[in-house]
């Protein structure tokens, strides 16, 4: 009997120690499931805050059906305010090199991005927003068509020739923005004209000699 008593020990110090590593492998795993759906919850967070843009543009931007500056509108996005890019976005050219992307709020449709040489209408949400200019520094940008030159108003042009492509037009007395440090243009066809580049209502050239300074 001594000898089978002997031989029991053992095998109960070693049944109760397997018991205790059960336990806490169970506590480990336990413990960790948190951790991973905070991680799955952060990638999740990360993934949107990566689609998210501001607007850059002080008058706004118009959300269109299609990707193309005749296409029907569906609403507005005014300055500064978030909007969300569609999963896998890209941008979507022009002809006349006008760069497009698709957003999904606040409103469904395609913004312009700008131009591939000047793409700013649309910033991160984590970059500081341009500062709109001071009023004095807005008003000495500002043009009229004058309606005794140009009674039937402007095309806009996406360069300094009436030869390029038209992105829009403005009505007699419409009101325009100049670039910064804006300058005269000579015509690059050798005309007798001088062009000068806007930012507003749509960014392109314009006839110089038909602008009067807005009153």
């Amino acid at each position: 009997m001594k000898i089978s008593l002997q031989w029991e020990k053992p095998t109960l110090l070693i049944s109760g120690l397997l018991l205790t590593a059960g336990s806490l492998t169970n506590s480990t795993t336990a413990v960790a499931s948190p951790f991973i759906e905070n991680s799955s919850s952060y990638q999740v967070a990360q993934a949107t805050t990566n689609l998210c843009r501001r607007v850059n543009v002080r008058e706004g931007l118009i959300v269109r059906e299609q990707p193309r500056a005749a296409s029907r509108q569906r609403g507005s996005v005014g300055y500064n305010t978030q909007v969300t890019l569609v999963q896998g976005y890209k941008e979507i050219s022009e002809p006349n090199g006008r760069l497009w992307v698709e957003i999904v709020s606040p409103v469904r449709g395609y913004v312009s991005t700008g131009f591939a040489n000047n793409k700013t209408n649309l910033i991160m949400c984590s970059s500081a927003a341009t500062p709109s200019p001071s009023t004095g520094s807005t008003a000495s940008l500002c043009r009229q068509v004058d309606p005794r030159k140009a009674p039937q108003g402007l095309l806009i042009r996406a360069d300094a020739s009436r030869r390029s492509a038209v992105r829009g037009g403005i009505a007699a007395n419409a009101r325009v923005t100049l670039v910064s440090n804006y300058k005269l243009i000579p015509d690059k066809n050798g005309e007798a004209r001088n062009w000068i580049e806007i930012t507003a209502p749509v960014a392109g050239y314009v006839s110089a000699n038909s602008l009067v300074m807005c009153r």
